[in-house]
This record gives structure tokens, C-alpha cells and sequence, in this order.
């Protein structure tokens, strides 16, 4: 489908982009090079990420405001509203199997830079780890759909 050729972003997500550039550098390197890896992995913006790889929608990718005293990036299984059409909910793949042995692996819910907001939503502080960002697009390229 022609959509996945190109990813959508807007100013909303933009701007805040920009903000994390600043204050959470780790998270904004991971997003943009999410960007560059594009159309293997794709996206949907407003003021945050619906992330897919191919045919699946595997998270949400929720950027604080930038008049936000605490900076974070918010991981959820859930998106928002609904998926681009033709595309499936594949979150479990990488929400429910990966990503919490990530965090695990590279101590986050020890050091307290990861913590479950909800079943469904870890947050990332600015204390976490570029390694952590590594892994986690490592993990998202080997996902098949």
C-alpha cells in the first residue's frame, strides 16, 4: 500500500520533537532514527506516534509537552482512536514480550527510570539509557509482518 512508503508527521509531534532534543536527547536520537529507517518502519502522527512495521501497528509512542515539568516518553500497548486501514494490532509482539524484558535487562524498573503507569503504558524518564533505545530498535527491526 502506497501510505507505507511514507510516514506522516506533524506539527504537533514536531514541536515536541524538538523539545526532547533538548531535555530527554536519548529519546529524541531513538525517534529520529526511527525516521530514518523509514518506510521499514513507518508512522502516524498528531502530537504523538502510532508506530507499524509493515502490516502491524505494534505501539503508541506518547511525547510529553514541552511546558511539561517532567520530560518523558510514555510506551503504550493501545493506540489512539484507530489504526491506518489494512493494518492489524500486533502490540502484543513487541509490548508484552519484548519490551519489558528490555527495560528488565537494562535495569529500568530497578534504577527507576522505566515504571508501569498502567497495564497497557510503561514511562520512560530522561535518565534512561541510550543502550536501552538500541536494543529496543534492534528488537523492532527483527519483528516479522
Amino acid at each position: 500500500m502506497s501510505y507505507k512508503s511514507k510516514s506522516v508527521i506533524k506539527r504537533e509531534y514536531s514541536r515536541r520533537l524538538n523539545h526532547l532534543r533538548v531535555v530527554f536527547p536519548a529519546a529524541y536520537r531513538f525517534l529520529t532514527h526511527l525516521e530514518k529507517i523509514s518506510p521499514r518502519v513507518w508512522f502516524g502522527t498528531d502530537s504523538n506516534m502510532h508506530l507499524y512495521k509493515g502490516d502491524c501497528y505494534l505501539l503508541r509512542v506518547v511525547l510529553s509537552k514541552p511546558e511539561s515539568s517532567q520530560p518523558c516518553l510514555i510506551l503504550k500497548k493501545k493506540y489512539h482512536m484507530q489504526i491506518f486501514a489494512g493494518t492489524i494490532d500486533c502490540s502484543y509482539r513487541i509490548f508484552l514480550q519484548k519490551l519489558p524484558v528490555l527495560i528488565d535487562l537494562n535495569g529500568g524498573f530497578d534504577n527507576l527510570w522505566a515504571h508501569w503507569v498502567s497495564e497497557d503504558s510503561i514511562k520512560l524518564r530522561v535518565n534512561t539509557p541510550e543502550k536501552f533505545f538500541g536494543d529496543l530498535i534492534r528488537e523492532i527491526e527483527t519483528i516479522d509482518c
